[in-house]
Formats: structure tokens, C-alpha cells, sequence
């Protein structure tokens, strides 16, 4: 089964639906303001399985930020580190490795899950 990062990237047949940055960065965003639900965010990715487990991770992280500013930089770095994984190798070298997978060690250490 596809984990969070997978359907990020949206590389592999997954059979489930590619998640969008933009929108999982605007998700993070109104969750970091309080405009939005942890449950809300998940309900609207449909996430199931290891991919619920890995949002929790990430939500936690975000919930442990002390204030509203320290929220929204983490959302903004989630929505940098998407961003390269989405582009995949040659263009990004960070988090994709030579053989077009994902980098997913050095992924979970810079979003602290």
C-alpha cells in the first residue's frame, strides 16, 4: 500500500489519486491557523493506512509547535519538501535518488517524523 510520500509523488501506480502540493500545503496552512481539523485534512485525502500514520506523525509535529508562526513555517517547509519530492530525479537530487525513487529517510528527518 502507498504511504503519504508515494501519493505525493504520484510516480507509481498506486490506484489511489496523486496528492496535489498546492493543496496539501494549503491543507497544512489552514490547520496551522486553525481554520481547518486534523480529521478534516484527512477526510479530504481520503488517507488510509500507512498514509493516516504518517499524517499523525506530521500533525504532531505541527501541534507541538508553540504558536501560530512556528505552525505556519512548518507548513512551509512541508510544502518545500513536497515540492522536490514531486519533481523527482535529475531536477531534484535532495530528496530523489538516482534511481527515481524517494529519499524517504532524509525526508522523515527534515519533517521530524
Amino acid at each position: 500500500m502507498a504511504d503519504l510520500i508515494d501519493r505525493i509523488r504520484g510516480k507509481a501506480d498506486l490506484g489511489r489519486p496523486k496528492i496535489e502540493v498546492a493543496q496539501f500545503f494549503g491543507t497544512f496552512v489552514l490547520v496551522a491557523g486553525g481554520e481547518m481539523t486534523r480529521a478534516e485534512a484527512k477526510q479530504d485525502f481520503d488517507l488510509q493506512g500507512a498514509e493516516l500514520t504518517q499524517a499523525d506523525l506530521v500533525y504532531d509535529v505541527l501541534d507541538g509547535k508553540v504558536n501560530t508562526t512556528a505552525k505556519l513555517a512548518y507548513a512551509l517547509k512541508i510544502f518545500s519538501v513536497a515540492a522536490k519530492i514531486e519533481q523527482g530525479f535529475p531536477d531534484d537530487t535532495v530528496y530523489n535518488n538516482s534511481d527515481d525513487t524517494v529519499n524517504k529517510t532524509r525526508v522523515k528527518a527534515d519533517l521530524e517524523i
